[in-house]
């Protein structure tokens, strides 16, 4: 079958998490406005200025082609204002009961310094073609500082929260990126585990863990868990963008991620390493190990980053990914190249991975 790219004459598109039902496949991703309301271009670089919304597509031939369905979701729909600044990444959540429910990264500015203090919010929605109910902050920066530090996770001082030039010198702000990992039922409360971008205490990159209640007309944070270490996490300064899957008939975690080694905010995008990253473990906690025995980085991804995982084949032992392009991209980029397949029966080989483009 011939599988498409996505292209948009009007928006930046970046960052992709996905919902597969049995008929169509729900593609969500961060999108802008290329041009702003005077018409001049929007520089892509300069893109954390401006307020991005949450784009929708989706296919009904399994990625053969992708309609444009438009803005999923608006920035400012959090009742406490955690997303009054912008909204970031996030997730598309099917229950076993066929309820939507849908995760998201809340910006708020405290300031002109601090634009970026970050909340992990949850919302339930009717539909998984627009956003309309409420979203929640279960995490939150600001408010779970003392909870986040006594749990080993690095934040700067509450009074330097989101601050634009990074913590403490380094990357922004990592509490970000939330994903819904699985189900599970405990004294008749729904309980969803979910991931997200995080550093432990000593700045390392890290997955951090929280588990929320969906019982209820609104989700409830039940735990903040410790961050969960990477085995290589010396290796970058940004892990991003978590997608985690339970191989059932190998009664184990995939987790597909995209890294990064920035120094700083002040860094040239073209002195950032960018990869794509692959672990498995046999609990979600860890720990994790690298897909080969010669490392986590996956071989032939090119510029793609914040992939999504499409469709997971257990028979074929298969993943189908999709991601976007960076703007180190020779195309420019900010754009959905063709998906690409991840062969899970090399994993623990000595070679590294190398993905296989369908087209």
């Amino acid at each position: 079958m011939d599988l498409s790219q996505i292209l948009s004459a009007d928006y930046y598109l970046w960052d992709a998490w996905s919902l597969v039902e049995q008929d169509k496949w729900h593609l969500y991703c961060l999108g802008l406005e290329k041009y702003d309301s005077t018409g001049a271009l929007i520089n892509p670089d300069d893109r954390n200025n401006h307020q991005f919304h949450i784009h929708h597509f989706d296919s009904a031939d399994e990625g053969g082609t992708w309609i444009d369905r438009g803005i999923f979701q608006q920035t400012s729909i959090c009742a406490n204002g955690a997303d009054s600044g912008n909204v970031w990444s996030g997730d598309s959540h099917r229950t076993a009961w066929g309820e939507y429910w849908f995760a998201a990264t809340g910006i708020r500015a405290v300031d002109s310094e601090h634009p970026f203090v970050q909340s992990l919010m949850l919302g339930r929605s009717s539909s998984p073609d627009a956003f309309d109910g409420v979203m929640t902050p279960v995490l939150m920066a600001d408010e779970h500082h003392e909870e986040l530090l006594a749990k080993d996770y690095f934040l700067a001082e509450r009074a330097e929260l989101g601050h634009r030039d990074g913590e403490l010198g380094g990357s922004i702000l990592a509490l970000r990126d939330p994903y819904i990992v699985d189900l599970r039922d405990s004294e008749n409360q729904a309980m969803v585990d979910v991931v997200f971008a995080a550093k432990a205490c000593s700045g390392v990159p890290a997955m951090g863990h929280i588990r929320v209640s969906l019982t209820g007309n609104a989700p409830e944070l039940v735990e903040i868990c410790p961050p969960i270490t990477l085995p290589d996490a010396d290796l970058f300064t940004q892990f991003e963008v978590p997608k985690v899957i339970f191989d059932a008939n190998t009664q184990r975690y995939l987790l597909l991620c995209s890294t990064a080694d920035r120094v700083d905010e002040s860094q040239p995008e073209e002195e950032v390493n960018r990869y794509l990253r692959l672990y498995y473990a046999s609990d979600l906690r860890g720990p994790w190990i690298p897909a080969t025995q010669d490392g986590s980085e996956l071989l032939g991804t090119g510029c793609r980053f914040g992939a999504t995982v499409l469709e997971y084949n257990p028979d074929a032992q298969q993943l189908i990914c999709l991601a976007p392009l960076t703007t180190m991209d020779e195309s420019g980029g900010l754009f959905f190249d063709y998906p690409f397949a991840i062969d899970l029966t090399k994993l623990g080989q000595r070679e590294r991975l190398a993905i296989q483009i369908l087209s």
